[in-house]
């Protein structure tokens, strides 16, 4: 393995090898004999990156629209009704470029003009759209559009917490295959090290084995209107 993130500023092209016991494959096989696995994500990952790529389009709209650009037509081309910082402050043709804040001011010679761009972006459109795209990615994942949203504006009290009972059915098998499969590894490993510098000290007659047994407790569900659930 590479010795720094791929991502990272800098990376160094040096590999480090490491043995087969120190690294943990999890995947969900598919196939008898498959060694190999794809990424839960992927099956959303053309979709995420559509909607990143529409989130910026909408961006970039918004900032070119927001800017404001006017041209003043002059009777006289020799009258300058700004001064330009310097000689540079010039388009191609020509025209006198002053800034301003939030736009440019153009100084353009008799005749000509300049169309803006008017804003057409509503905000109830933007919304329907992301809903949209993390409905998509929601069955991608097959997952409840709450749990990968957030927003429980839509729903009752009674439909989240159906909605919630599903994921859980789902959520719940895979937590405990990663638990069996990845973390319990990991305590091992980690208990192994402890004992080694100390951190954990066992009893002089006290088994070993029984500090590799352990329970992995999943987080509970905390209490969210109780009269109301009572009454359901």
């Amino acid at each position: 393995v590479y010795e720094d993130h791929p991502s990272d500023s800098w990376t160094s092209p040096d590999v480090v090898r490491l043995p087969a016991d120190d690294c943990i494959h999890f995947f969900t096989p598919e196939e008898e004999g498959q060694v190999r696995g794809i990424s839960r994500l992927r099956p959303v990952a053309d979709t995420a990156e559509r909607a990143q790529q529409w989130r910026d389009f909408v961006m970039a709209r918004e900032q070119v629209s927001s800017a404001f650009a006017v041209m003043i037509t002059q009777q006289n081309p020799g009258l300058n009704t700004l001064e330009a910082e310097d000689d540079d402050d010039e388009d191609d043709l020509g025209n006198k470029i002053s800034r301003l804040q939030g736009g440019i001011l153009f100084e353009g010679k008799p005749g000509e003009g300049i169309t803006g761009i008017a804003n057409q972006t509503r905000a109830a459109e933007v919304d329907k759209m992301q809903s949209m795209w993390l409905r998509e990615m929601a069955r991608g994942l097959d997952c409840s559009y709450e749990l990968v949203s957030r927003d429980l504006s839509n729903v009752t009290y009674l439909s989240a917490r159906q909605g919630e009972n599903e994921d859980r059915r789902v959520w719940e098998p895979e937590q405990q295959d990663f638990i069996d499969c990845v973390l319990w590894w990991i305590y091992q490993r980690w208990l192994s090290e402890a004992f080694i510098v100390g951190v954990v000290r066992k009893p002089a007659n006290a088994p070993l084995e029984r500090f590799r047994q352990v329970e992995f407790i999943r987080p509970g569900r905390d209490w969210i209107d109780q009269i109301g659930r009572a009454h359901v």
